[in-house]
């Protein structure tokens, strides 16, 4: 009878380890770190069983990591990249654990931060100006900045418009005035305006 239960603990310690090592080459496709994480510390006791899978999984969490670091890194140093595009990526990598993305992460969130505060006074300096041109200008190049900057890109199309409007107004006034060159100095003016101004 002794013997019979040694073999059954026998031949379940074998599905045991299996299993664990079933579990850990499924492990090696993942790309979440905390599970990783979670599942090496737990297996870690099994000893010199589960040696080259466990090395595989921990090869996995190094190489993911890495990725991690080297994507925020990279986004954050790219010039042609936006706040929603950056944040994009720090949410991404937002569930890895903090202090092994530490450093590339607050990187990342200062540039995110320099980068909106830059955009947000950018737009505002547009919304006070009276060049039409300097104003369709800012529309375009801050067109897709993203949500964070909705607000400002409303009010600088509203500034646009008042600029218009006062285009217009102003040239309805002329046609009372007498004066010939006035009347063609404000012609002049307004002709970067275009056929927007036209009554």
């Amino acid at each position: 009878e002794f013997d019979a239960m040694k073999d059954s603990l026998q031949g379940h310690l074998e599905r045991v380890v299996e299993n664990a090592k079933t579990r850990l080459l499924v492990l090696c496709a993942s790309s979440d770190p905390r599970e990783l994480m979670i599942e090496i510390s737990k297996y870690e006791s099994y000893g010199e069983e589960l040696t080259s899978e466990l090395a595989a999984a921990k090869e996995r969490l190094e190489e993911i990591i890495k990725v991690a670091n080297e994507t925020m890194m990279a986004e954050g140093e790219k010039e042609d990249t936006s706040v929603d595009q950056m944040e994009s990526v720090f949410l991404q990598y937002s569930e890895f654990p903090a202090d092994r993305v530490e450093e590339a992460r607050n990187r990342l969130s200062d540039r995110i931060q320099t980068l909106t505060s830059k955009t947000r006074d950018q737009i505002r300096t547009l919304t006070v100006s009276q060049d039409i041109k300097e104003v369709d200008a800012g529309l375009k190049q801050f067109a897709g900045a993203g949500k964070h900057f909705a607000d400002l890109i409303n009010d600088l199309t509203d500034h646009r418009q008042d600029l218009l409007n006062t285009a217009r107004d102003k040239m309805k006034d002329a046609l009372l005035w007498t004066q010939p060159k006035e009347i063609e100095e404000l012609i002049e003016q307004t002709q970067v305006y275009g056929y927007a101004v036209n009554a």
